[in-house]
């Protein structure tokens, strides 16, 4: 046999089979052999959900948002609080009838077409007396247990005690006396016929004076040391000092001034003609606000923290909010209605038309 290059020997089989079984060998004892595992990546577990806490529902020192009430927080009305409840009560007194005061238990009405002034219990509308006074009363104003009526075809002014409605004194007074406003011991009278205001001395009807106003004056109020009269037909106001009479300002105001009151340091003008109520400064008579409310408005009442407009035309009543002027409510009251007066929250109107005396 002929060899070619090597070393010259021949392997033998079972060399090839021991070196294979000990690799074989190796290979299964590192397999097998205890050493640090392999680890898989670690993923963390999602957190635990955590239970929903109660809430209990006492009152929480965090502020709620703006926007919303916190729970169970008392939240003020828009408005103001409700007043006192009466209801509503409609007595017939017959056509004719005009001025309206209470003296704080009872409601007194004059009556242009009979003559009389009407003596009503306030909690129940029950008639209590009638009295004949001059021809064609008008207005009427209650203080210190004195019930005053002014007469304008009369042309006087009587006295009564509200007590008994017993005549006490008549007074005459010229040019068409209207409307009243008691100022301690004063009775200011507006002459609707003569353009002009009287002062009397209350205790004995002695004249203190007559000034000049506007066209057709018909009601008066209050204010610090001067008396504002409304002119229905000069559409104006005019200011004058209650000390001696002296004309402080002429205001004009619009299409035919009626009622007016004052209220939360502010006069209020009802215009008749232009159906808003006029808000003034009496500081610097400015106007501070106008506000519209129903056609026609009439009487003008102050109660507390509001004021009731009655509207002639539209036949109601209104509530506003002196210190805004918001309207806080509006009833129908009555036909035709034009003389109001309030106390412990309640309000008193006249209906001419309709011959009623209606509680609001």
């Amino acid at each position: 046999m002929e060899h070619h290059g090597g070393t010259g020997r021949t392997p033998r089989p079972w060399t090839s089979v021991a070196i294979g079984a000990f690799l074989l060998f190796v290979a299964i004892a590192y397999w097998m052999w205890p050493g640090e595992p392999v680890r898989a990546p670690v993923v963390p577990a999602p957190p635990a959900a955590t239970p929903p806490a109660t809430v209990p529902r006492a009152p929480s020192t965090v502020p709620a948002p703006a926007h919303e009430p916190a729970p169970d927080a008392v939240v003020p009305p828009v408005v103001d609080s409700p007043r006192r409840a009466a209801s509503p009560l409609d007595v017939t007194l017959g056509g004719g009838l005009s001025g309206v005061a209470c003296d704080g238990q009872y409601v007194w009405v004059a009556n242009q077409t009979s003559g009389m002034v009407t003596k009503v219990r306030g909690d129940d509308g029950t008639v209590v007396a009638s009295v004949q006074v001059p021809a064609d009363p008008i207005d009427v104003a209650a203080q210190g247990g004195k019930i005053w009526v002014s007469s304008l075809r009369g042309g006087a002014v009587t006295k009564l005690s509200a007590r008994d409605a017993t005549v006490l004194d008549t007074f005459k007074v010229t040019g068409g006396p209207g409307g009243l406003s008691v100022d301690g011991p004063y009775l200011w009278v507006t002459n609707q016929t003569a353009g002009t205001v009287t002062k009397l001395r209350a205790r004995d009807g002695e004249i203190v004076g007559a000034y000049r106003v506007g066209v057709r004056p018909l009601a008066m109020a209050r204010e610090r040391g001067n008396l504002w009269v409304t002119n229905n037909g000069s559409r104006s106001v005019t200011v004058l000092r209650r000390r001696d009479g002296e004309v402080v300002q002429t205001l004009q105001v619009g299409d035919g001034p009626y009622g007016i009151v004052y209220a939360a340091g502010h006069m209020w003008v009802a215009s008749y003609g232009a159906s808003v109520v006029l808000k003034m400064n009496p500081s610097d008579f400015s106007v501070a606000g106008t506000f519209p409310v129903p056609a026609g408005p009439a009487g003008l009442t102050a109660s507390g923290p509001f004021i009731w407009v009655v509207s002639n035309r539209a036949d109601s009543v209104t509530r506003l909010r002196a210190i805004d002027g918001a309207v806080l409510e509006t009833g129908s009251v009555g036909h035709g209605p034009l003389a109001c007066a309030s106390e412990r929250g309640e309000v008193w109107v006249t209906s001419p038309r309709a011959g009623t005396l209606s509680r609001r």
